[in-house]
């Protein structure tokens, strides 16, 4: 189960820097050559020069270039691209269809969402995330079990006629195991998952939800519940919300939930922390009885194409 630690440190360093202004360079005064001129002999030479000088320049410049240029090159190419774009674009983002009704990716990636990028819960416009206060220990933790576990985390939807627009389309979590035992091809784009008594028999995962996709991104929502994640497992005590865009080369996007308050105030006990911290930061009502009693959370996640079975 994932134990996630509520303490949290807040340490701003600051740094103070003295800067020296440099005065500006002292001017250099001309003190010239100070030594006095003692060559005392007046110029007695009274030879005025009276020769003006009467060659007045009269020669005017009578080349008044008559050939004006009359080479005004304005661009009379008035060829308008014509050339209008008749390629319907048929995705935005994908292509548009990938290779059939129904596709299953790996996640590779996944790690708490800033506190500014999540998924608005409760419908009142702003995102939701407040367990991104311990972000960074929880992408920690996510890193160190998610690369190395046998248990993964897939997404697969189905019953899609249109990946562009399809306003009917069907999607789940699974958590399949990798038996092969080798880690390294897990997100190659081709390995094989085996997900058990999780598939019915056309291969669907038995639990699921309903979701649309509108302009080559798809939402979903899911029943609360729990699920693996890479080493760990989720508590939901609200409904999921996942959103994204998919194609046959992969799959990114987000889901969100809200985490329990009972579970959190136990894992906050357990770690020996005050489990008025997780009272404090408890921001959805799950019950609607106008009680905040869970946290939420936002994921980011990448993940690429495989198989189940």
């Amino acid at each position: 189960m994932l134990r996630i630690g509520l303490g949290v440190v807040l340490f701003l360093g600051g740094c103070s820097q003295t800067y020296k202004t440099d005065t500006a360079e002292p001017g250099f005064a001309d003190s010239g050559d100070t030594a006095n001129d003692t060559d005392s002999a007046a110029d007695t030479d009274t030879d005025t020069d009276s020769d003006t000088d009467t060659d007045s320049d009269t020669d005017t410049d009578t080349d008044t270039d008559t050939d004006p240029d009359t080479y005004t090159d304005t661009d009379t190419d008035t060829d308008t691209d014509t050339d209008t774009d008749t390629d319907t674009d048929t995705g935005s983002g994908s292509s548009c269809p990938p290779t059939g009704p129904e596709m299953v990716w790996v996640v590779q990636t996944l790690e708490v969402a800033t506190a500014t990028n999540g998924m608005d819960l409760d419908g009142d416009g702003r995102g939701d995330n407040v367990m991104a206060v311990v972000r960074d220990t929880l992408n920690a933790e996510i890193l160190e079990t998610f690369p190395t576990t046998p248990v993964v985390l897939a997404w697969q939807m189905w019953g899609i006629d249109d990946w562009c627009d399809d306003p009917d389309i069907t999607g789940a979590f699974l958590s399949p195991e990798d038996t092969d035992g080798d880690h390294t091809d897990d997100y190659s784009g081709t390995e094989a998952f085996d997900a058990g008594a999780a598939l019915d028999g056309r291969g669907h995962a038995i639990e699921n939800g309903p979701g649309s996709i509108v302009s080559s991104g798809y939402q979903f929502t899911l029943a609360n519940g729990s699920f693996d994640v890479g080493g760990f497992t989720l508590v939901n005590a609200t409904t999921i919300y996942i959103e994204g865009v998919a194609d046959e080369s992969g799959n990114s996007g987000q889901f969100a939930f809200g985490l329990p308050m009972a579970l959190m105030e136990e894992i906050a006990i357990e770690e020996g922390y005050d489990p008025a911290l997780a009272a404090a930061l408890a921001d959805l009502d799950s019950d609607g009885d106008g009680v905040m009693d869970a946290l939420s959370i936002t994921f980011d996640f990448v993940a690429v194409p495989a198989t189940v079975y």
